[in-house]
């Protein structure tokens, strides 16, 4: 029960408030964020989706509500990300520091290995793919983010994250093909986000 409510809490309530407080803080983006039925129906049936598919899993009740707060947040950025092609930094950033302080407080339980030296060099080159406008800038604070929650659970969180950005490239390649095929949509330059979450959303369940 208390791990339906945390979903409830982080997938629903979570995305809906920040897309709320950004379409009213942001007025460039105030009808283009502004939520319709469709959309908040969309989210509650990806929560239930969750839920769903969580449940088949034995998570800790720690590592749970990190990965929903972590999910519900790729909902936000997804969801901006697919309306303006725009990412919040600011709540990248602040998902960086949250994750900092999960490792700060497991800091004893984490078994560092050489593996966990190999995010730095990721994290460059990433840096270095946004230079060349390969990789967006947000999508790379995402990574971030997702690189911290890794290394609280992961004993080889280099492969995890390589192998994410795979099956985010894969998906992206696949999916992205059928809309654009479907829709006849030509624009070269799609949105990545939704795509990093749901890679997320797959290492999280099968590999992590």
């Amino acid at each position: 029960m208390i791990k339906i409510v945390i979903s409830l809490l982080t997938m629903i309530v979570l995305p809906i408030l920040l897309i709320t407080i950004f379409s009213r803080l942001d007025n460039d983006m105030k009808e283009t964020l502004k939520l319709s039925r469709k959309d908040i129906l969309i989210i509650v049936a990806v929560a239930i989706g969750y839920i769903a598919i969580t449940s088949l899993f034995s998570f800790s009740t720690e590592r749970f509500i990190n990965m929903s707060i972590l999910t519900g947040y790729l909902v936000f950025m997804s969801y901006t990300d697919q309306k303006s092609k725009l990412l919040y930094s600011i709540v990248s950033i602040v998902m960086i520091l949250f994750e900092i302080v999960c490792i700060a407080f497991n800091f004893n339980n984490i078994y560092f290995t050489k593996y966990h030296l190999l995010l730095i060099p990721i994290v460059v080159v990433m840096l270095i793919m946004s230079r060349l406008r390969l990789l967006g800038f947000g999508d790379v604070l995402i990574y971030v983010v997702i690189i911290l929650y890794e290394m609280n659970y992961s004993l080889l969180p280099f492969w995890d994250i390589l192998l994410n950005y795979l099956a985010a490239n894969i998906l992206f390649v696949v999916i992205a093909s059928i809309i654009r095929i479907i829709t006849k949509d030509k624009e070269k330059n799609q949105p990545f986000t939704l795509y990093i979450a749901m890679a997320t959303f797959l290492c999280n369940l099968f590999i992590i």
